[in-house]
This record gives structure tokens, C-alpha cells and sequence, in this order.
């Protein structure tokens, strides 16, 4: 009796024992098809946004050319390009952003910005600078900068580019780099731009000061190093 006791004892615990790894077993091929969803699901995500970013490359590289002129600057050109957001990222009631890049590189230097700008639900206008390479300027334009100490030029040819590319309703006005200083004087000196003008945001400014060269070489690069290096090695 005491060994069928124990035999059905052992027996009882190897049945339980048994339950339980057919649980664990079914437990495991739950997570598995639950790992198999979730893959699935993000696999799905990053297909979409791929697309999404190829579709907003793709309006990237269509560019179009803005002709102005003036009766000082003469006549100019550049390339621009306009970026929708995808239809369900849109933030309705937000205006678009208009864009002056930086002088380099014409519009590739805000290229990133203002993808990722459209991709999260704004429309973007980007306008380039005349003198980049795919741009167009006349010896009036060249003549107005050298005589200004601004940038009056500058200033004129993308309020006219506004108009004829967004002729009415409120912008957010963005510059990068060179297009920080040409954005605020447009602000400063055009009251009818400005009323339009609902934000203005100014990305890695430059600024300029009057200096002469030893000035330049005091506190420029030169002074920089300098302050560096030991007095041994400077007295060297």
C-alpha cells in the first residue's frame, strides 16, 4: 500500500509537473506570436516612414526658380522648393514656414530642417540665395552690396521671392546662418512683410562687427590659439 501510495504520489506530481511545461510551452508560443505581431507592426512603421521620407525628398529635389527685380538690384533669380507634410501628420491652422538657408551650399544646407519640419505636420518653403551656383545676379545686384553695409540686396529679393511664392496670408519666418541677419532686417525694415511674419525663428546666427586687422588678429583665430598655448611656447 505505502508503494502505491508513493507510486501514485509520483505519479500525481509527474502530471502536475507535466501541466506546468505545457503551460510554460504555451506561454512561450504566446510571447512568440506576440514578438511576430509587434515585429510585424514595426516592421510596418518604419516601411511607412521610409516612404514618407523618400516622398518628401522627392519634393525636395523638385525645385523651382523665383525671378525678381529691381530698379537698384537689376534682375535675379533662384531656385526655391516647396514641401507639403504628408495629409494626416497636417497641423491644421498653422501657416507655413518660409526658410533663407545660409549662403553655402544653396538650399541643401537647410535641406534636413526642412524635411523634418514637413514631416511633422508643417508645409515649408525654402527660397535660395541669387549668387548660389543655380542662381542667377546682375552687376546692379553686385554693385548694391558692395555698397551697402547691410544687406539691403539680400533683403529686397526675398521679400519680392515672398510675394510672388506666398502672395498673401501669415508665414513663420525661419533664417539659418546668413539667413539670420537678412531675415531681421527684412523684419526691421518692411512693416507690411512684418504684419504677416506670426514667429520668426533664427538658427545658428552670424554676426559681424567692424574690426581692423590687427583687431582681427588680436581677437580673432590667432588670439583664440593663443590663449591656448604657454607662455613658454608663445614666447618662442
Amino acid at each position: 500500500e505505502a508503494c502505491t501510495l508513493m507510486a501514485g504520489r509520483g505519479i500525481g506530481e509527474l502530471e502536475i509537473h507535466h501541466q506546468n511545461v505545457l503551460f510554460e510551452i504555451k506561454k512561450l508560443k504566446l510571447m512568440h506570436q506576440f514578438e511576430e505581431q509587434d515585429n510585424l507592426e514595426e516592421i510596418d512603421r518604419i516601411k511607412r516612414e521610409a516612404r514618407e521620407r523618400l516622398e518628401m525628398l522627392k519634393q525636395f529635389l523638385y525645385q523651382g526658380e523665383v525671378k525678381v527685380a529691381g530698379p537698384d538690384t537689376g534682375e535675379a533669380k533662384s531656385r526655391f522648393t516647396v514641401l507639403n507634410p504628408p495629409p494626416e501628420k497636417e497641423i491644421k491652422g498653422k501657416p507655413p514656414i518660409v526658410i533663407i538657408p545660409g549662403i553655402s551650399n544653396d538650399l541643401a544646407c537647410v535641406g534636413s530642417i526642412a524635411q523634418e519640419l514637413a514631416l511633422s505636420g508643417r508645409k515649408v518653403i525654402v527660397i535660395a540665395f541669387p549668387e548660389s551656383y543655380m542662381g542667377e545676379i546682375s552687376e546692379e545686384f553686385v554693385r548694391k552690396c558692395e555698397q551697402s553695409k547691410g544687406y539691403d540686396a539680400h533683403a529686397k529679393f526675398f521679400e519680392q521671392a515672398i510675394r510672388q511664392i506666398l502672395p498673401d496670408g501669415d508665414f513663420e519666418l525661419w533664417g539659418y546662418s546668413t539667413g539670420c541677419p537678412i531675415s531681421a532686417q527684412m523684419l526691421t525694415n518692411n512693416p507690411g512683410l512684418s504684419k504677416r511674419v506670426t514667429d520668426a525663428v533664427l538658427v545658428a546666427p552670424i554676426g559681424s562687427v567692424e574690426q581692423s586687422r590687427e583687431e582681427v588678429l588680436e581677437k580673432g583665430p590667432r588670439g583664440e590659439l593663443l590663449n591656448f598655448l604657454s607662455p613658454e611656447v608663445v614666447g618662442a
